[in-house]
């Protein structure tokens, strides 16, 4: 069973590296460049993992969190913020919105993996008790 992350980043290099990386992990990705676009893709393909830029055309990254966490269908899917954005306000608004976890910008490869790989533990343990 692959693993499926929403990539949800308008700066084309960041995601274009993103998703090469995880693709070469064998990683589904499927990338979005906009709030309005990850609340659609979320409802379409159901990924077990999203990560989401706060910093977003059409519908910021806070929008379209609230956005799939007010709906039954989505609101289950954890949701982590990758920003720039830093100050202390602007997390706790991350994770007011929703958000499942917050990691700053620019963040090293190994580190957004520990947060992949215990998000994808948390979902096969899921899987385990239920099945």
């Amino acid at each position: 069973m692959s693993y499926t992350i929403l990539l949800v980043e308008d700066y084309d290099s960041f995601s274009s590296y993103l998703n090469k990386r995880l693709t070469q992990l064998g990683y589904t990705v499927i990338l979005a460049e906009s709030g309005e676009e990850a609340v659609r893709k979320t409802e379409e393909h159901a990924p077990d993992l999203i990560l989401m830029d706060i910093k977003l055309p059409v519908m910021d990254g806070i929008e379209a969190c609230k956005k799939i966490k007010s709906n039954k269908l989505t609101k289950h899917i954890p949701l982590i913020f990758i920003s720039a954005k830093h100050q202390e306000g602007e997390i706790k608004e991350g994770y007011a919105a929703g958000g499942d976890n917050y990691l700053v910008k620019p963040i090293l490869f190994p580190v957004l993996m520990e947060e992949i790989n215990r998000w994808e533990e948390k979902a096969k343990n899921k899987l385990q008790m239920n099945g």
